[in-house]
């Protein structure tokens, strides 16, 4: 497990950069507002969305659409890409940016406003957004993996686990790596979690297992870029949760609001149990 563990972190040191699928992405679709956006594959347009981009300044401007696009996604993905490699938190927006409401209504002159829609645009900015999440996802658990597996090693070494991360440093582990989400340490549960299922439940029935279906199963746990951690006047950490809130006539309603409950903050986050 030992030798696992120095290996994972050599595999791991030499991932491709994340801007080589950006730039790729971006000749495709900038060789697709050429074809009739059905090359690759794909039927995103309609016929007036093809008709509409044989005018020459509607073309151009989509084509500064993309520039924009694909400059902002570049110095994402690079500031994420120095994050991990420096140990910072990653920036990472919660839940989904949605194209029409950032870019398309805001951005003049790049705008594309009135009844006209660009699907493969739309696309392309969600799919160079979901790259972010994606790579911030993958730091978390290139992280993650070395504490489980040092807990592992621990509990065949020792007969059980460590009461503490900490007690891994040194014998398993160079350093305890950090949350990629919010800079601070994994939470670290050995006799797995207990919740309830309500705040004012008193009846046993109600009491179940978290995340642990094997009684005493540890795990570690992070959060995600749908949990924001604020410092209160005592220095405590106070959460906010990105959640989805139905309103109507706004069916992508989310915002951001205060914890309820143990159980509400942990499942909003990740968890990785120790096998």
């Amino acid at each position: 497990i030992k030798k696992a563990i120095d290996q994972l972190e050599e595999i791991t040191a030499d991932m491709p950069a994340g801007s080589q699928q950006i730039k790729y992405k971006y000749m495709q679709t900038k060789e697709d507002f050429g074809e009739g956006f059905q090359s690759h594959g794909r039927t995103y347009m309609t016929a007036i969305n093809i008709l509409w981009l044989k005018i020459p300044w509607e073309r151009a401007r989509a084509l500064r659409l993309l520039n924009l696009l694909t400059s902002r996604d570049l110095d994402d993905v690079a500031q994420a890409e120095s994050a991990a490699e420096e140990g910072r938190p990653i920036t990472v927006s919660p839940g989904r940016d949605f194209f029409y409401s950032y870019y398309w209504m805001k951005e003049s002159p790049y705008a594309l406003r009135g009844e006209i829609v660009i699907p493969l645009l739309i696309e392309y900015a969600r799919q160079s957004k979901e790259l972010i999440w994606r790579f911030a996802d993958m730091e978390n658990r290139r992280r993650a993996a070395p504490i489980v597996l040092a807990l592992q090693a621990w509990k065949l070494e020792h007969g059980a686990y460590p009461k503490t991360l900490d007690e891994l440093v040194g014998p398993y582990l160079k350093h305890l790596p950090d949350d990629p989400y919010s800079g601070e340490s994994y939470r670290y549960f050995p006799d797995g979690l207990n919740l309830w299922l309500r705040d004012d439940a008193s009846d046993e029935n109600f009491k179940f297992k978290l995340m642990s279906p094997e009684q005493g199963r540890p795990f570690i746990w992070s959060t995600s870029p749908n949990i924001k951690i604020d410092k209160s006047s005592d220095n405590q950490p106070e959460y906010k949760i990105y959640d989805y809130y139905p309103t109507p006539g706004k069916p992508d309603s989310y915002y951001w609001r205060w914890w309820r409950s143990d159980y509400d903050l942990y499942s909003h986050g990740h968890f990785f149990l120790v096998p």
